[in-house]
C-alpha cells in the first residue's frame, strides 16, 4: 500500500496484511455486516450485479473517508 502524506509531499510503501487491505472503518462492526455480509462470507463470483454494486459502494465510502481524514488534518 502506498502512503502518501500531503504535507511532506512525498510518499512510502508500507506492508499490509490481506485481511486489512479490504478494511473499511466506516461504519461499526453491526452495520457493517450487515451491509457487506454477500461478499464477505458468501462465494466471491464478480460476474455478480450485487457484488459488483457491494464493491463500488465499498470502494466510494472509503474514498469518501479518506478525503474527510485528509481535509481534517489538513486544517488542524
Amino acid at each position: 500500500m502506498l502512503k502518501v502524506s500531503m504535507m511532506e509531499a512525498q510518499g512510502k510503501f508500507h506492508k499490509i496484511g490481506i485481511n486489512n487491505i479490504f478494511t473499511f472503518k466506516g461504519f461499526c462492526n453491526k452495520h457493517d455486516t450487515l451491509l457487506f455480509d454477500y461478499i464477505e462470507n458468501n462465494i466471491f463470483n464478480i460476474t455478480e450485479y450485487k457484488t459488483k454494486i457491494l464493491f463500488c459502494y465499498r470502494a466510494v465510502l472509503n474514498e469518501l473517508r479518506k478525503k474527510n481524514k485528509s481535509i481534517l488534518i489538513s486544517t488542524t
